[in-house]
């Protein structure tokens, strides 16, 4: 399992480079925990990055959760349309528990 923090906004300019990070950590693992408690805002090219993600995870056979979003960032992925497309927990101990971490 892997936990990712985005912290403050992702702007279009960061997307790959944040694409290429987490996908070689998250190389081998079954869960993603993508925690977005610190994250202010995210463009549309980095929720576009958010889907690529999960598609790469599924692909291996993984899954990715997002981890406490804002309420501000929520409508971001609401107003987008994909929100229904994510597993999202509220938090960092009830993820662990879907991932069979938490106690």
């Amino acid at each position: 399992m892997v936990i990712a923090r985005l912290v403050g906004r992702v702007e279009a300019e960061y997307v790959d480079e944040c694409c290429s990070k987490v996908s070689k950590a998250t190389e081998g693992a079954k869960y993603l925990l993508m925690d977005l408690a610190n994250l202010d805002f995210i463009s549309s090219n980095g929720l576009r990055g958010i889907l690529k993600i999960q598609l790469e995870l599924k692909e291996k056979g993984s899954e990715m959760i997002l981890v406490r979003p804002n309420s501000n960032v929520r409508q971001i992925f609401d107003a987008a349309s994909i929100g229904e497309k994510f597993m999202i927990s509220s938090s960092l101990e009830s993820a662990l528990k879907l991932c069979g971490e938490g106690k």
